[in-house]
């Protein structure tokens, strides 16, 4: 067996998740080479891994290197820079001739040699008798480092403002560290040069779960266990020194040891604080007076956020609870969040958790008791229930401190805040437990697992549950279990079972008897099983029955709202926004994460927006509920895939798939394969889409919606997306024919497609597919009579009816002027439509194929989409019509980018994202729209694999 290396060692010479990080240092030191000096100034919160990163480009270089090193007062003046002087000296730069001159006496100040009269600081002359010392070295360029800059007296930093305006005279890259903007002593530093033209900035983050996992593998010299590493993650989070420290000291414990020639890991002789942490953390505690550290050590005892109300609730006077953040940040123990409006926090959770540890436990125990004293003299909102519970804890009182839990947990449910009250109901669970708190409990993290959409959970809690509560004889409890394991059932999309779970709790059948919450998810289920009219009757039942706030006026306003839009998408709109504004008068995200969804879907459908359903994602994402925050990535994979924005289209759906997989929600995953075999179909990627749409029928097996999108979305379009159109008609009469399986036909995306392929190609199903069009469901969503007109035109233009022929085209063009903003997001959408319209045109001899051919092709290629443009065209070419160029490109694309298929005019926005312009500058230069901009950029950014515009920009200048 190759010889393992001790904790630590692997990573001195390695620097992971910093390879962006290295090039940028790589590419100043080539600059400074060929075109003068430069400074780089590197930030970061301590133990970020700024050292390791200089470190790590040093040992690369190529010239001299000078090293120097700011320290904490009290320092002599100018003391780095006297550091750096002697360095460049003892490497043998050329002093004698600076001596001499005119800046002798700043060179005689740095090395301590001069008389009174040199003395006599001066910036501009130490500063440019450094400089030229620097640049006499042997070896050219220079590279100097100035760790800690933060610590640099006033003195250096005036020399240091004189040096880095006059850098680029000279081969040399200051490469300084110093903290980051979040810390009091880096505020000056960073804050001073972040944008002087001849200095970078490369702020440090903390690493990727990804990056710090192998950061963990590499400090052990072989794979960490997982459940190691799902531990250090959370312990490190992100911190690299952390990391390493909390590796090797899981060794030095024995918490982790070899067996077997592999990594074990023991989680209960994991350290709870890496020592050398620890000893730290508690220095910087002892560097406060008596008073001060006891307030920031009881603001440590009750969270991570420092809050002066709070701390006053808790028996602070206004002046000390004011101090303590203050105290904290001098301390060097707290930072200040600028990005979430100057909140305070505690560096990190393990700086916290060492704060308090620095209390004896007799002092812990009595500020715990007579904190939680002065707190609960109070009312206790809903934070402070969470404060009281861990000041109870720690005063003793266990009991105490799980009641308190549980109530928070109860509230959290209250509002939809499923996330939180799951967590609360975790810490409540490792305390001691009586019998009847632990019914409570169990039934409310049913409730929560429930409304978080994780639905296997609550369903394998819920029978023994119910059966504890039948023991008890506790009616409205069992109530509340019945309708939590319907809603769980109802997430997996298993209505029926939901449906079943409900009505086995209305006495005798009569809806009249029953609680407005079973009323009104009872119509909820109604409406999900087809039986509109049972819907309506029992959602009106449940606002009769007193369903006047709270969530069960939500889900009957929700209800009465899908009803209405069977009809009107408008009439929908007005109780969806009541519901809407219903949850957010109550309080409740998750309901009104719930309603904007079904807002979306009218805006959406009526104009193309997404407002809604982005504001539905970040409401479910805050409270936690895994199940609405997918339902709203669902619809946004939708809507972005219908306007062709493939990358965002992707990215959502991706983002679908894997929180469907997490809650087990199988027909949600499978819908965001199917969104995801959209977006690679029309991205022209052939297998990627047949292999997502055979990952949507493995995740949801026998399901006729899911084949039905499998076959249309991800295996006809797939053809579509390269013009092979014949291929794709028995695939999209697959998909009308397993979706007219299902019991209420819905208006999903095939049939915006299918019926159109499948008229052009004169398919027996043209006729049954034209009828759902028609349907009240389908009538009321523009891109399905968008389909229905382009149907009736191919079926009159074949016939010869040129009334009926007018009458289609009319149709189409007054649904354009009635939605124009629906119409321009689905723009390049509808020109593929009146692209496979003109095929039977040209055959038929109808119409105006060929100006619909060019103008498709014109849509087409300048939104990105150059297999289909070159369809369209090599169609219109076939017909005898002039081929305009393609593209309207002004150079060539690169060779480097031609793999990722890159077309010309993405390549001439490219070039434009590199001059840093606007998408309404590009717009104009290029002559086309903002939004045609937008959509290149996107492309772009799923093509190229770029984050940002700003990636972009840097891929421009390096192909250019």
């Amino acid at each position: 067996m190759a010889a393992r290396r001790t904790a630590g060692e692997a990573t001195r010479g390695r620097l992971i998740g910093r390879d962006v990080d290295l090039a940028s240092l790589r590419s100043a030191w080539t600059g400074t080479a060929d075109a003068g000096g430069r400074g780089v100034l590197v930030s970061g919160a301590p133990g970020i891994g700024k050292s390791a990163l200089v470190a790590t480009f040093a040992a690369d270089v190529d010239g001299s290197c000078v090293l120097s090193r700011c320290t904490p007062p009290p320092a002599p003046p100018l003391r780095a820079l006297s550091e750096a002087a002697l360095g460049a000296m003892t490497g043998g730069a050329a002093h004698t001739e600076i001596n001499e001159g005119i800046f002798g006496a700043g060179l005689r100040t740095l090395l301590g040699a001069g008389d009174a009269a040199d003395s006599q600081h001066n910036p501009l002359v130490v500063g440019e008798a450094l400089l030229r010392l620097l640049s006499s070295c042997p070896d050219t360029p220079v590279l100097w480092i100035v760790e800690d800059l933060h610590w640099a007296d006033a003195e250096m930093i005036e020399v240091l403002d004189y040096v880095s305006d006059h850098l680029n005279q000279h081969p040399v890259l200051l490469l300084a560290t110093t903290r980051d903007v979040a810390a009091a002593d880096g505020t000056r530093v960073v804050g001073r040069w972040a944008g002087h033209p001849d200095v970078g900035l490369i702020e440090l983050g903390r690493l990727s779960d990804a990056d710090a996992a192998l950061l963990v593998d590499d400090a052990l010299g072989g794979a960490a266990p997982a459940s190691f590493v799902e531990h250090a993650l959370r312990i490190g989070e992100g911190t690299p020194l952390l990391l390493q420290e909390y590796t090797r000291e899981s060794v030095v414990s024995k918490a982790l040891h070899l067996q077997d020639a592999a990594w074990r890991f023991d989680e209960g002789r994991a350290p709870s604080i890496p020592r050398t942490y620890r000893d730290a953390v508690e220095r910087r505690v002892r560097s406060l007076p008596p008073l001060p550290r006891r307030n920031v050590q009881l603001a440590a005892l009750v969270g991570r956020e420092i809050d002066a109300v709070l701390l006053q609730r808790m028996g602070l006077d206004r002046d000390e609870a004011a101090a303590v953040a203050d105290d904290a940040v001098r301390a060097q123990l707290a930072i200040v969040d600028w990005s979430d409006d100057g909140r305070v926090r505690f560096r990190h959770a393990l700086t916290r958790d060492a704060v308090a540890a620095s209390m004896a436990p007799s002092v812990r125990k009595d500020a715990a008791t007579n904190a939680l004293s002065a707190l609960t003299e109070q009312e206790l909102g809903d934070n402070e229930l969470e404060v009281a519970a861990v000041l109870a804890e720690a005063a003793g009182e266990t009991s105490r401190a799980r009641k308190l839990l549980v109530e928070s947990a109860r509230r959290a449910v209250r509002v939809g805040a499923t996330a939180t009250a799951l967590a609360r109901l975790d810490l409540a669970d490792a305390l001691p437990m009586e019998v009847e708190g632990g019914l409570a409990a169990r039934e409310l993290r049913l409730e929560a697992l429930a409304l978080a959409g994780r639905a296997p959970e609550a369903l394998e809690l819920a029978p023994q549950l119910l059966a504890d509560m039948r023991q008890a004889d506790d009616q409205a409890g069992i109530y509340r279990v019945v309708v939590a394991r319907a809603r769980a059932a109802g997430s997996l999309g298993r209505w029926e079972d939901a449906a079943d779970h409900l009505d086995d709790v209305i006495p005798d059948g009569e809806v009249g008897g029953a609680p407005v919450d079973v009323l009104s998810f009872r119509a909820i289920a109604a409406i999900e099983l087809g039986d509109v009219a049972g819907a309506e009757a029992l959602a009106q039942r449940a606002l009769e029955a007193g369903a006047d706030a709270g969530v069960s006026r939500c889900e009957a306003l929700e209800v009465l709202g899908r009803v209405a839009r069977e009809t009107s998408y408008e009439v929908a709109g007005v109780h969806f926004a009541a519901a809407a504004k219903a949850a957010e008068d109550a309080g409740l995200l998750l309901w009104q994460a719930r309603a904007l969804i079904e807002v979306g879907l009218g805006e959406a459908t009526l104009r193309g927006g997404m407002s809604g359903f982005t504001a539905a994602y970040d409401r479910a994402v805050q409270c936690g509920a895994l199940g609405v925050s997918a339902m709203a990535a669902y619809n946004l994979a939708n809507i972005n895939g219908f306007g062709f924005r493939t990358g965002e289209a992707a990215m959502w759906a991706e983002r679908l798939i894997s929180t469907a997989s997490t809650t087990g929600a199988a027909k949600l995953e499978a819908m965001g394969w199917a969104m995801l075999g959209r977006a690679h179909a029309l991205d022209g990627q052939r297998a990627k889409a047949r292999l997502a749409g055979d990952r949507a029928r493995m995740a949801a097996s026998d399901d006729c919606e899911v084949d039905g999108l499998a076959a249309g979305l991800c295996e006809g379009l797939s053809d579509l997306g390269v013009g092979d159109v014949e291929s794709s008609v028995p695939l999209f009469a697959r998909s009308v024919e397993r979706l007219l399986e299902m019991p209420v036909p819905t208006a999903t995306a095939p049939w915006c497609i299918a019926p159109v392929v499948l008229a052009v190609h004169d398919h027996p199903l043209t006729a049954a597919a034209r009828e759902q069009l028609v349907t009240p469901a389908f009538l009321g969503v523009p891109v399905m009579q968008f389909a229905r007109f382009l149907v009736d035109e191919v079926i009159a233009g074949r016939a010869g009816d040129r009334v009926a022929l007018d009458s289609a085209r009319a149709g189409f063009d007054d649904l354009r002027e009635r939605h124009p903003a629906l119409a321009d997001r689905l723009s390049i959408f509808l020109a593929h439509l009146r692209a496979l319209v003109a095929i039977a045109a040209l055959e038929d001899g109808w119409g105006t194929p060929l100006e619909d051919l060019q103008r498709a092709e014109q849509v087409l290629d300048e939104g990105g989409f150059s297999k289909l443009a070159r369809w369209a065209a090599g169609v219109a070419r076939d017909a005898g019509a002039p081929q305009r160029r393609r593209g309207k490109g002004k150079a060539d694309v690169p060779e480097v980018l031609q793999p990722f298929g890159v077309t010309a005019r993405e390549f001439d926005v490219l070039c434009l994202l590199g001059d840093r312009l606007t998408n309404r500058e590009i717009a104009e230069q290029l002559v086309v729209s903002p939004s045609t901009v937008k959509s290149h950029v996107e492309r772009l950014l799923h093509k190229t694999g770029r984050r940002n515009r700003v990636e972009l920009a840097e891929l421009a200048e390096l192909v250019r």
